[in-house]
């Protein structure tokens, strides 16, 4: 999947051989491709750097070898330009995704299989400065870096997700079921520092409070899905806003307004576990149908609170805008 970026560029993950750069025009509502990049290997997932927009890692595959690549996109027509490649992990080991710090420049965190690493990027390249196992048997998906708490990141792996210190590289939590069936994306509450969203396997999206792991169930749970959740990704600005991506080919939008609420509250209290009911019996505001294929990636907008990208398995990009009535809701 790409990332949207305070200029609207969005770097769209593809399983071609290209990186293609899009444009987003708001005046007209017209995205438009303005660069198509050769990159040889499959491409997976991409990061791009939030100090540098012309800075990004890949992770790819290739004839059953996996690794990520340090590249700059060059200011005139011309190739990618290759920096470095992320050494020290297992070729064989499938890198999941790479998660580029939004206040620390030079820090990467790379997450496998079974494994955490930890990188320092810079002029001089990239080096790996630290790892940790996930545990025996334990798969890695996806992850999140905590916006407001700068070494707090969260992984989706087996059927919970873990909590961890990126300067000492160990897992300080973990809530071992957060769903029946595997967890395949995590999202932190930007506004909040114990608020946390999970999608998996058994088409649910739940709200955890993180000082509470281990001793109450989520304080939400919303359904909406009848397939794998692959994005579950709270709004950079607004936590009543949860968008969400699934095999089912559909993107839900969730609008949670006692989510806000308790926040305001920053208590420990937490009501019990329960289908948030609003227009919907799930709890859905709003359902867009556009793909046509399963939507594995799904990014808000660094720009506007009101619109997020999404990506299907068959290449195409939808922009979706937030409907006015739940905009209303919110500012009003």
């Amino acid at each position: 999947m790409g990332v949207c970026h305070p200029s609207m560029i969005v770097h769209l993950r593809t399983l071609s051989s290209f990186v293609h750069v899009l444009e987003y025009d708001h005046d007209q509502e017209r995205l438009a491709c303005i660069r198509s990049l050769l990159h040889k290997p499959e491409v997976w997932d991409i990061a791009t750097s939030c100090q540098q927009p012309d800075l990004l890692i890949t992770v790819w595959g290739e004839a059953g070898n996996f690794g990520a690549s340090l590249w700059r996109i060059p200011q005139t027509d011309g190739p990618l330009q290759k920096l470095a490649d992320l050494p020290g992990h297992e070729s064989k080991s499938a890198i999941r995704r790479a998660l580029w710090h939004p206040q620390q420049p030079e820090l990467v965190i790379s997450i496998e299989d079974g494994m955490l690493h930890r990188w320092a990027v810079n002029d001089q390249g990239v080096q790996l400065v630290g790892q940790a196992p996930a545990g025996e048997l334990l798969q890695l998906w996806s992850g999140a870096l905590q916006p407001q708490q700068e070494q707090m990141c969260a992984t989706a792996g087996g059927n919970g997700f873990q909590l961890w210190d990126l300067r000492s590289m160990a897992c300080t939590g973990e809530q071992v079921a957060a769903h029946k069936m595997p967890v395949r994306d995590v999202s932190f509450c930007p506004t909040s520092s114990h608020r946390l969203v999970s999608g998996g396997d058994d088409c649910k999206l739940r709200l955890w409070d993180l000082r509470m792991l281990g001793k109450r169930g989520p304080l939400l749970e919303l359904g909406g899905h009848s397939h794998w959740v692959w994005r579950a990704q709270a709004s950079p600005v607004h936590d009543q806003l949860i968008a969400s991506s699934s095999s089912d080919c559909l993107v839900n939008l969730y609008h949670t307004p006692e989510v806000g609420k308790d926040n305001a509250k920053d208590t420990l209290e937490q009501p019990s576990t329960r289908m948030y009911d609003l227009e919907h019996p799930d709890g859905k505001a709003h359902t867009y149908d556009e793909h046509e294929d399963s939507v594995y990636g799904l990014c808000w907008s660094a720009v506007d609170p009101w619109l997020f990208a999404t990506l299907s398995y068959d290449g195409r990009i939808v922009l979706n805008t937030v409907p006015k009535g739940v905009k209303y809701k919110i500012l009003v």
